[in-house]
């Protein structure tokens, strides 16, 4: 019986550690969340609406920090083994993977474009001031929604079961999960059935070339660089809904022809459509092919 939880070594498994730490990521974000919901309440104030923004991005990221960081410190690791060696390397592939997330969301849209799938158009009396502002401020929230979801869906529970399932099993499993938190998001509950399957299958394409990323590197740099481009690209740069709703908003807004919702995107943005699928799934085969010279292993 003890087997199920214990592994040969006397240790317990890592699935159960990956079970555990979502479990207590759950509570503290709770705790942290919970006196916002009431000073919104007495405000009479929408929570939601104001934990959509940076704070609650915020809040998530020291939520998944702070679990990691005990979570590590009760099996005497150091914090930089989840993928936090803070050097010269880290930086450059974080920088790589913002390109590379920029890139697949250019790629996209052009793809779209040159379809005759929609046209783009500024925000009405917006100047360039306030269009750099908001192109700014995006990058800024999804930086703190790219370190957030990397160290849950890549970090220590992706390690762990990793170590107990294999490999492509905690891919799938986490690809699942990935998927499935993203599945409340606006855009994706007003969605046709053709477009929420197109995005469904996008997001979890998304989840397998992420891990992937990680599993090339041994470090969360490149993931959470090519999260934060992915993200800032669609939304701000391009002004595309991000996966399905409408965070870092940029100064432009693409104006969606007489088309399927499958094909432009619909209410999820560009990860709705099947362009992504195909420039995403191209990225997937690049990283399967792709060896880097040196891994980060400890």
């Amino acid at each position: 019986m003890l087997s199920f939880f214990l592994n040969p070594e006397g240790r317990l498994r890592g699935g159960w550690k990956a079970l555990l730490f979502f479990g207590a990521y759950s509570i503290v974000m709770s705790v942290l969340t919970a006196p916002v919901v009431i000073l919104a309440t007495a405000r009479h104030l929408n929570f939601q609406s104001v934990l959509e923004g940076p704070l609650g991005a915020a809040i998530a990221l020291v939520s998944v920090l702070m679990v990691t960081a005990a979570f590590l410190a009760i099996e005497r690791r150091p914090f930089r083994t989840v993928g936090y060696h803070m050097n010269g390397r880290w930086v450059r592939e974080a920088l790589l993977g913002v390109g590379g997330g920029i890139l697949i969301m250019a790629l996209t849209a052009l793809l779209l474009l040159a379809s005759g799938g929609f046209h783009w158009s500024r925000v009405p009396g917006l100047s360039w001031g306030h269009a750099a502002l908001h192109v700014a401020q995006g990058f800024g929230l999804f930086i703190l929604v790219a370190f957030h979801e990397e160290t849950l869906f890549r970090g220590y529970p992706f390690q762990r079961l990793e170590e107990s399932l294999g490999t492509w099993p905690t891919q799938l499993l986490l690809a699942v999960l990935f998927t499935l938190m993203h599945m409340g998001n606006p855009g994706l509950r007003a969605a046709d059935a053709p477009l929420r399957f197109w995005s469904l299958l996008n997001i979890a394409l998304a989840a397998i070339f992420l891990g992937l990323a990680y599993l090339r590197t041994r470090s969360l740099a490149l993931p959470i660089g090519l999260h934060l481009g992915w993200n800032w690209a669609q939304g701000s740069l391009l002004g595309f809904q991000v996966s399905g709703t409408h965070l870092g908003a940029g100064p432009w807004f693409p104006v969606l022809h007489d088309k399927p919702h499958w094909f432009t995107g619909g209410s999820v943005g560009l990860e709705g459509s099947i362009f992504c699928t195909l420039v995403v799934a191209a990225g997937i085969l690049a990283l399967l092919a792709w060896e880097p010279k040196n891994k980060l292993i400890e």
